[in-house]
């Protein structure tokens, strides 16, 4: 007799007893409508009260309600209905922010696209969309018009244009002020969806996410039960619209009274400027990846005394495992902001569990868990069979319940992959391809990922894209992309390749993937290979990849430090890239070679510590080699704050992918010249 092992029933009462009870998360909110009738009524109880700061400007609950109102009717003049998307394209700000209020005003759903995407992501993202309407800027509608998909028909412009054909209808600046800007109704539902967000995709492609008004609404519920916004709260707004945190930076405060800070990329890069504006504007929450959480304490430790942030309340962690270590030195540093472990996804609109850390960790503590989950949220640790995991079993995280996902914008087969049932209630649940196990107190803990997907700089990464866009350079013939950590736990993305001709010049291939990924998904380290070491089946096995002892060119000849200070340089390079002292060369440049937009900030410190040199972020940028950044310390004019600040201008430029080190230094040349 052969026996059928699934029919047993391998938890105990008690495990599910605790399963039960962690999931009965069901819970009634009184608040009911759509974001933008919540936000109306916030700005009807408080019309003067300041809902925006943005650098030196301002913008009031009243101006944000009128102004949103008038590009409503703009864009129900052009036929925008509930559930319609529209693409929004603009830099973060108040536009930005009234473009989004005004589509969801008008029933639509808005697609954020970064302008810094590479064009090939904002072409696919806009043929994909099947947008009719666009709403943008001048500059942005210059570099589009040129490839605009043929579904698009109606554009407008936040500002003025001089653009005008006879395949759009373009409303601009003098249209939206005409519009009366008095009280609007909104025509979307809270079945309607919100926002399609475009995530990276294990197909090669990105993929939209598609939430509704009633999802994100659950989230924003719970966010304000457990930490009670209220109207001298400041939020740091300071995540591109295009990732999911944007969202709860957007609407939280702005249904319930609170201000919001808008911080430029610039600014979030730099940990001493980021410092500075956080205790300028007071802000009370703002959120952190852990990388940037680890520089923005290495800055705080160091320069200043006392509590650093008084007005700081509680300071949200997502995107990568937090460590404990660095929470105790949070602790430490910091007397008043707390930090909440909030675990999520695009997917579970925003946020699915979370964990409050109220004081330092004990000695002892190994992990910071995920927690448990957020109102009318379920998680379940599902085996490979689909069932249920005992305690401390692992398996995938699995996600349910109100803020879930509808789906992905036109990706059926996707969404098959994508979502299980739960096995007794059949629920629907959303693979999140995590790993994770419950403990026998109800609480989760991430174990990491069981699939390609990876998170750099707190941002999702599917590896198989990458490759995608490393196969489609005409030379490249195999590829595989791991992640690696570094020695701060930083992760970056190692690429290794067989080429058609031998000795490929790996920067001619970093332009190809700049016309199609965003930085953060380009790899920082290139090895060649003669060929790809193979599992026995023939596929590549990635577990015997080669280690990286070098990288695979070098722009100039190898040059030895010719003095100690060069030898103190090249020593620190060592030490923050991981590599031998005796392989860095003064003509190197530090991006060649593996640098990242986290090591240089960490450059910037260490040059600081050792060096005793004044000098910024946008420097290092603009001199990536050792001979042109002592050249420049050395016959710098220290009064030149225009130039300052147009370097840190092109930090942004080189951060985003729009423009590489050398264009970099010739625009340098040409600051010097003009």
């Amino acid at each position: 007799m052969e026996l059928n092992l699934d029919n047993f029933e391998i938890l105990t009462q008690e495990e599910k007893r605790v399963i039960a009870e962690m999931n009965n998360t069901y819970k009634v909110y009184t608040e009911r409508g759509t974001i933008p009738e919540l936000f109306t009524r916030q700005a009807s109880v408080a019309p003067e009260r300041i809902a925006i700061k943005d650098m030196d400007s301002s913008m009031t609950y009243r101006e944000l309600e009128q102004e949103s109102n008038r590009i409503a009717r703009i864009l129900n003049r052009a036929g925008v209905e509930p559930g319609q998307l529209v693409v929004v394209m603009t830099e973060r700000g108040m536009g930005l922010l009234t473009a989004v209020f005004g589509v969801l005003k008008a029933g639509g759903a808005y697609v954020p696209i970064d302008p810094n995407y590479p064009e090939k992501r904002i072409r696919y993202m806009l043929h994909d969309s099947a947008c009719r309407v666009l709403v943008t800027d001048s500059a942005n509608l210059e570099a589009l018009i040129g490839f605009l998909p043929e579904t698009v028909s109606v554009i407008v412009c936040l500002d003025h244009t001089s653009i005008q054909s006879d395949r759009y209808l373009v409303y601009q600046r003098a249209d939206i002020e005409s519009e009366d800007n008095g009280a609007w109704t909104c025509l979307a539902s809270e079945q309607n969806l919100a926002y399609v967000i475009y995530t990276s995709g294990s197909t090669g492609e990105p993929k939209g996410v598609t939430i509704s008004h009633e999802a994100v609404l659950n989230t924003l519920f719970w966010l304000q039960e457990t930490f009670q916004l209220t109207e001298t709260d400041v939020i740091a707004q300071k995540t591109s619209a295009s990732f999911t945190d944007s969202v709860w930076e957007f609407f939280w405060p702005l249904i319930y009274g609170a201000n919001i800070s808008i911080i430029r990329s610039e600014t979030v890069k730099d940990p001493r400027k980021l410092y500075e504006q956080l205790l300028k504007d007071e802000v009370s929450i703002t959120q952190f990846v852990p990388a940037q959480m680890s520089l923005f304490l290495d800055e705080v430790k160091a320069e200043i005394s006392g509590d650093p942030l008084p007005a700081l309340k509680w300071v949200f962690n997502g995107g990568e495992a937090l460590l404990v270590n660095m929470v105790r030195d949070w602790f430490d540093t910091f007397g008043n902001a707390k930090i909440a472990n909030i675990y999520g996804m695009t997917e579970s609109a925003i946020y699915a569990t979370n964990f409050v850390i109220e004081n330092r960790p004990a000695e002892g503590v190994l992990r910071i868990p995920l927690g448990r989950p957020i109102s009318n949220t379920r998680v379940f640790i599902l085996d490979h069979q689909g069932q249920l995991c005992p305690f401390n079993g692992k398996g995938e995280i699995c996600i349910g319940g109100t803020g879930l996902t509808q789906g992905y914008w036109n990706k059926a087969d996707l969404n098959e992959k994508a979502f299980t049932k739960h096995p007794a209630t059949g629920e629907n649940l959303y693979r999140t391809g995590d790993l994770g196990l419950l403990r026998s107190d109800g609480v989760l803990e991430y174990l990491g990922r069981k699939d390609d997907q990876v998170q750099i700089r707190g941002f999702r990464v599917e590896l198989k894209e990458v490759e995608r866009a490393v196969s489609d350079f005409h030379l490249v013939k195999e590829t595989a992309v791991i992640s690696e950590e570094d020695s701060y736990g930083v992760k970056s993305l190692l690429c290794y390749f067989t080429s058609s001709e031998i000795g490929l010049e790996v920067n001619d291939l970093l332009e190809s993937l700049k016309t199609i990924l965003p930085d953060y998904m380009i790899p920082s380290h290139f090895i060649e290979l003669n060929e790809m070491p193979l599992t026995s089946n023939g596929k590549i096995d990635r577990k015997n990849l080669p280690k990286m002892e070098g990288r695979t060119t070098r722009t100039f000849e190898y040059a030895a430090p010719r003095n100690e200070k060069e030898t103190v340089m090249a020593r620190i390079w060592a030490n923050i890239l991981n590599k031998d002292e005796n392989d860095i060369g003064i003509h190197d440049s530090f991006f060649e070679i593996g640098g990242t937009s986290i090591s240089i900030v960490r450059l910037h410190r260490r040059i600081k510590q050792e060096l005793g040199h004044d000098v910024t972020v946008a420097d290092l940028f603009s001199y990536p080699t050792i001979t042109a950044y002592f050249d420049h310390f050395e016959n710098r004019n220290n009064g030149d704050d225009k130039l300052d600040q147009d370097l840190m201008s092109l930090l942004d430029q080189i951060e985003s992918g729009s423009i590489d080190v050398s264009q970099s230094m010739n625009a340098l040349n040409s600051l010097k010249e003009g």
